[in-house]
């Protein structure tokens, strides 16, 4: 199935930043993995949610953390959000 849906890139920057600060074997095999370096693009860029799904299932296999997602989600910073984050703390 062929899907065209994007998410922005701040998340995969919060996971790569997640493993480099938590489990940094985890997070050099994503590197070698996925040719893909979010810290070159901008926030509000958006990848394939295909590659999101790829990208954090990987994560989970590699440090056999079920819980991952929501250890992520704690440390989402407002600059992984954009734009969106500073137009929601202003609010």
């Amino acid at each position: 199935m062929h899907t065209n849906e994007t998410v922005r890139v701040g998340y995969a920057q919060s996971l790569i930043e997640y493993l480099r600060d938590h489990n940094k074997t985890a997070s050099e095999q994503i590197d070698s993995m996925f040719d893909l370096n979010v810290f070159e693009m901008d926030t509000d860029d958006r990848i394939p949610v295909s590659t999101w799904s790829q990208l954090l299932d990987q994560a989970i296999k590699l440090t056999k953390d079920e819980g991952l997602p929501l250890k992520v989600a704690e440390s989402i910073l407002p600059r992984h959000w954009g734009v969106f984050a500073y137009a929601a703390m202003s609010c």
